[in-house]
């Protein structure tokens, strides 16, 4: 599977940025993109960074499964980020269990936890969202350079203690809302990682979508929850959580939208 994943060079940037430090870090846009031939690969084609002429869905739909690609555990950066959240959650258990456990990057997240419990589905999807872009945004890609698929396997994604601790920039927010949402119980079928091409700004970037209805919603990094008709500014390419990754960029019809989301 990682052989596969080096398929297509692509520029890869997160133009959004977090609440919290949107008022100082000026925002850059790199409109350059360069796609080069390479391995096949369906959700990595090579049209949707050059304009090509295909089909989006209109809106996140879950349930698709002839869209699967493979086990969430083939890609080994995702593998990776899974096995050190697993092996972090012993620690975020003690905080909640005593606030005594707490180090530094836990203290604030013990009381979203214990009191976000009780909350309703929805309102623990609003919680996370907002908690987590509290957080600091961290660019770890050069804003100037062309960034593979290779590189993007380099570029390890974060745990949601390491993200705590270091920030991270749009697929480390996306990651973790997930976790977090985890931890409060949302089920894995509910949240996938969804990587896209945003429309509106022209670059890739990462979201988290929740199952909801009508529509999926799509939590971003600048406190935003896309629904409904806001989906098409985006071009769904691909998405995971700890199940499976899927692959968005197969042809298909346009999806009826709720306009009354």
């Amino acid at each position: 599977m990682d052989s596969l994943l080096i398929s297509k060079s692509i520029q890869v940037n997160c133009p959004r940025r977090s609440p919290a430090v949107a008022a100082v870090r000026p925002w850059r846009e790199d409109r350059r993109m360069s796609v080069r031939p390479g391995h096949c690969l369906a959700w990595l084609v090579a049209c949707l960074a050059c304009g090509c002429a295909t089909v989006a869905p209109a809106r996140y739909v879950f349930d698709t499964p002839d869209q699967l690609l493979a086990g969430a555990t083939e890609w080994a950066i995702w593998r990776g980020t899974l096995e050190r959240n697993a092996q972090q959650q012993a620690q975020i258990a003690a905080c909640v269990r005593d606030a005594a456990a707490c180090d530094g990057r836990l203290k604030s997240l013990r009381p979203v936890l214990v009191r976000g419990a009780a909350l309703a589905t929805e309102d623990k999807v609003r919680l996370a969202n907002r908690y987590i872009n509290r957080r600091h945004y961290r660019n770890d890609r050069n804003w100037t350079t062309d960034a593979s698929i290779s590189d993007l396997q380099r570029n390890e994604w974060r745990s949601l203690l390491e993200f705590l601790e270091r920030g991270g920039d749009c697929e480390d927010y996306a990651t973790a809302k997930y976790f977090l949402l985890r931890e409060l119980g949302v089920p894995a079928e509910d949240l996938r990682v969804v990587i896209a091409w945003d429309r509106k700004f022209r670059a890739y970037h990462a979201l988290l979508a929740y199952r909801a209805e009508p529509t999926a919603w799509l939590l971003d990094s600048d406190d935003s929850i896309k629904r409904g008709p806001q989906h098409r500014d985006f071009r769904f390419l691909f998405s995971l959580n700890e199940t499976g990754i899927w692959d968005h960029s197969i042809e298909a019809p346009e999806s009826p939208l709720d306009e009354r989301v």
